[in-house]
């Protein structure tokens, strides 16, 4: 089937004053209108380097959870519904049903959420299963059919909606680019956040799900699979668990000064929320050409095959 095309509407706004955590806090104000949840994609290399675009959505128009056994969408004023075929392929049939023409802009809108690790176990047949702890979907993605955009070079933010063949028309992509300016022009910037001091930290609510001597023998198993070639890197991580009222946004906030990072992620939504900050792009698609740059676990290759 050929895909539906998606033509992205702009209106830009001058962004000297606006902050993407700022604009973050006003698109709250979305989450009537649609489904509710929000998005925060920023890269904060250290100090003030910051990239060039942060991207930030709210309200998506569906959410789509995949589970090992089934995949279910949710849209506006409707319940959960699961959708028939195999989860992981009518995931992906449902993410190429639409395409957006080319922007100079990197990102116009479409998808965005999580894929878990486990994905992995959709995909080929291991064995070993490990108990699920929380009941997430193993991937869930909503649907950003606009979106807000800071162009950190030229000072800008750009609002995006998209006129989707035969679902979203020109009137209702424009009333949405109104929703977004009337954000921008009516809210104000939020203020300062007061930090606990240290010693008042939550403290976690039990032991990790590793125990030291645990740990230390896995990190012994993965240098004997090093060394005999099995594998070239691993992530041994424990895992805590801490009770607390911090809103994302808060820790987010936190985050970004102790870490501030190139792949900054703040996710929220009634279900489950993320927060995240890595220093390693784990695979970028431009065209035909796919990217990678890792950096844990590898070195320059030697001159020979030895």
């Amino acid at each position: 089937m050929k895909p539906r095309r998606a033509v992205p509407r702009f209106r830009e706004f001058l962004a000297d004053t606006l902050t993407p955590l700022g604009v973050y806090r006003r698109l709250a104000g979305l989450d009537g209108v649609r489904l509710p949840g929000r998005f925060l994609l920023e890269s904060v290399s250290g100090g003030e380097q910051v990239s060039r675009y942060s991207f930030l959505g709210a309200a998506p128009s569906a959410v789509y959870a995949l589970y090992p056994d089934r995949l279910t969408v949710e849209r506006p004023g409707e319940a959960p519904v699961t959708l028939d075929g195999p989860p992981l392929r009518r995931l992906r049939e449902l993410t190429e049903e639409t395409r957006s023409e080319p922007s100079a802009i990197p990102f116009v809108g479409g998808f965005v959420g999580y894929f878990g690790h486990d994905l992995v176990r959709m995909v080929e047949r291991l064995p070993n299963r490990p108990p699920d702890p929380f009941g997430l979907p193993v991937a869930m993605l909503g649907r950003y059919d606009s979106v807000v955009v800071f162009d950190h070079a030229r000072q800008r933010v750009v609002a995006v909606s998209n006129e989707i063949e035969g679902e979203v028309g020109a009137t209702e992509a424009k009333a949405r680019l109104d929703e977004l300016e009337a954000l921008f022009v009516e809210r104000g910037e939020g203020g300062a956040v007061a930090l606990p001091p240290s010693r008042c930290a939550p403290a976690a609510t039990g032991p990790p799900n590793l125990s030291a001597a645990a740990y230390r023998a896995a990190v012994e198993r993965a240098k004997e699979y090093i060394a005999a070639g099995d594998i070239f890197q691993v992530v041994l991580a424990r895992r805590w668990e801490v009770e607390g009222e911090v809103d994302p946004e808060t820790l987010y906030r936190a985050l970004r000064v102790v870490n501030p990072s190139p792949y900054m992620v703040l996710l929220d939504s009634p279900r489950v929320s993320i927060v995240g900050a890595s220093p390693e792009m784990l695979v970028r698609s431009s065209g035909e050409r796919l990217f990678l740059r890792p950096i844990a676990g590898t070195r320059r290759r030697g001159n020979d095959a030895e």
